[in-house]
C-alpha cells in the first residue's frame, strides 16, 4: 500500500520486485498460472490434451504463507 505522506516515486515503481524482475520469477509464474487458468476455462479439451501426462502444468508459486491467528472480540 502506498503511505500518502511520502512522495510517490516512479523510480520506487520501476524498483518493485515484481516489476523490476528481482523476484526471482514470482511475478513470471503468477502471471503464466493465471493465464493458462483462463485458457483452461475456455478450451478445456485442448490444456488437458498437453498437459496430461506431464508435470508442467504451470501452478501459483508458494509464498511465505503467514501462520494463522483467531481474533478474539468482545
Amino acid at each position: 500500500m502506498h503511505d500518502l505522506t511520502l512522495l510517490l516515486r516512479l523510480k520506487d515503481i520501476l524498483d518493485a520486485p515484481s516489476i523490476s524482475g528481482k523476484d526471482d520469477g514470482v511475478g513470471v509464474n503468477i502471471t503464466r498460472s493465471l493465464i493458462l487458468d483462463a485458457l483452461k476455462r475456455i478450451y478445456i479439451a485442448g490444456v488437458n490434451t498437453v498437459f496430461r501426462d506431464s508435470d508442467c502444468y504451470p501452478k501459483m508459486p508458494s509464498m511465505h504463507c503467514l501462520t494463522v491467528n483467531k481474533t478474539k472480540f468482545w
